[in-house]
């Protein structure tokens, strides 16, 4: 269903899951023009790293030895006698040395070349990632890129690399080889059901934190209702939210859920799994005996549809003492129009 999802929307919503709306939306990309998902995270990528080009390079202190005729950084003395080099006048000699050969310029020089040689991406793209490449000529490669990215530590001092490791690691993660040795393609990760998951879960809950100022959004684990002793309770299955929206007056609990075809045909209607449902339901019966408004929660089961599915017309009733919505959320209108349905789902338009 999601090759349906125009490309323009992809973005946003890749951005607001990342949690980089502001500085996104801020990024002349030309989306519109951008044919496929290669080419738009191509064209991201280039404009972020010229961005952290300007900032400056991440660098570090590197351990180097060398043959040297002056005194400076620490003496070797075991390779001056061994190679005896006193009688040349010269010392061998470790000196600290600042480049740019970092864990994190090493792991986005491989992603650019890998990206480099995707078969679908355009000459243009081609070019611009080899301008950024020229800045890490100094810079080793690799290709271990989960060890890579379990490594990568950020600080105060290279947090502006956060939005570009994110775009590579989406790239990396989407990105196999082709037939032809050497070369690679992107498989689309929006027919990924769980990727995709991921992705919307992130976005919808990015998106109220970001769009709204009336309720604190947050992701949460909720209290069983169980007694027993502490080896019992253990064993309990822990639930957690997708999106908790809670205000003074009003607790709304989210369920996002991402299938190819979100609703099944029984008996001739089409209804979403009761699996689903009994979801929701049971995070708000367990809220019940928690402070107001938390036990008065209201539930969202909210489905990401395109024109072609069968989707839900927003539909609100009680189920089981709790207010419960079902709502299908078409990704395939005009991102304008997805932004007012979302604000409108609770009620804050």
């Amino acid at each position: 269903m999601s090759k349906n999802i125009p490309i323009k929307n992809i973005f946003y919503l890749l951005i607001y899951a990342w949690d980089r709306y502001q500085e996104g939306k801020s990024i002349n990309l030309e989306i519109e023009e951008s044919p496929d998902l290669p080419n738009l995270l191509s064209n991201l990528l280039f404009k972020l790293m010229c961005r952290v080009i300007k900032k400056g390079l991440d660098k570090d202190y590197f351990e180097e030895n060398e043959i040297s005729s002056f005194v400076k950084g620490k003496i070797l003395f075991n390779e001056v006698f061994k190679k005896n080099l006193i009688k040349q006048g010269k010392l061998s000699v470790q000196i600290d040395n600042l480049g740019h050969d970092t864990l994190i310029n090493r792991y986005i020089k491989a992603t650019l070349l890998k990206l480099k040689k995707n078969t679908k991406l355009e000459k243009n793209n081609k070019k611009n990632l080899s301008l950024i490449l020229r800045f890490l000529e100094n810079v080793k490669s690799a290709n271990d890129f989960k060890q890579m990215e379990k490594s990568i530590k950020l600080n105060k001092n290279n947090s502006y690399y956060v939005f570009p490791l994110q775009v590579c690691k989406m790239i990396n993660n989407i990105t196999i080889p082709s037939k032809n040795v050497g070369e690679f393609i992107f498989k689309d990760f929006r027919d990924d059901e769980l990727r995709m998951s991921e992705v919307f879960e992130k976005f919808v809950r990015n998106f109220y934190a970001t769009e709204q100022k009336i309720f604190r959004v947050k992701k949460e684990r909720i209290k069983i209702d169980a007694q027993g002793e502490q080896k019992f309770l253990d064993l309990m299955p822990s639930k957690e939210t997708d999106v908790t929206l809670r205000s003074k007056d009003k607790t709304i609990v989210i369920d996002t859920k991402y299938y190819k075809e979100p609703l099944k045909e029984h008996y001739g209607k089409f209804k979403p799994k009761s699996d689903n449902i009994n979801q929701v339901s049971d995070y708000l019966k367990n809220m019940e005996k928690l402070n107001y408004p938390d036990n008065k929660a209201e539930g969202i089961l909210l489905y990401p549809v395109v024109s072609s599915q069968k989707k839900i017309e927003r539909t609100s009733g009680m189920y089981q003492g709790h207010r419960l919505t079902l709502y299908s959320l078409n990704l395939n209108q005009d991102w304008k129009k997805i932004h007012k349905d979302l604000l409108n789902l609770v009620d804050l338009n």
